[in-house]
């Protein structure tokens, strides 16, 4: 994948705007639009692993499928580090989603 992946916030192609496409869907998109471009994702970054990114593409997955089961829940969305351990602290305060 182009540029850096550390997070799936703030990746360096958003640098130059103030909110990211992700934060204007989750504000702006019905809980069904979001629910299904969510769902889209997760379906995408799991057929494709194999093929393309491999365990980057499983992440990606995870982290869309994490979004899924907080907005189902009315949630807000919160930032997840890919690369820092995350799959274990998932909704635990002090990891890297709050």
């Amino acid at each position: 994948m182009e540029g850096d992946v550390n997070n799936m916030d703030h990746q360096k192609h958003y640098k130059n705007i103030t909110i990211e496409p992700i934060d204007v869907m989750w504000q702006t998109f019905s809980k069904d639009e979001m629910v299904g471009f969510l769902k889209g994702n997760v379906l995408k970054y799991t057929m494709r692993y194999k093929e393309k990114n491999k365990l980057e593409d499983l992440d990606k997955a995870a982290v869309y499928l994490e979004w899924l089961r907080r907005r189902e829940a009315d949630l807000p969305r919160v930032g997840i580090n890919l690369w820092s351990g995350w799959s274990g602290q998932l909704g635990q305060s002090g990891g890297t989603l709050k």
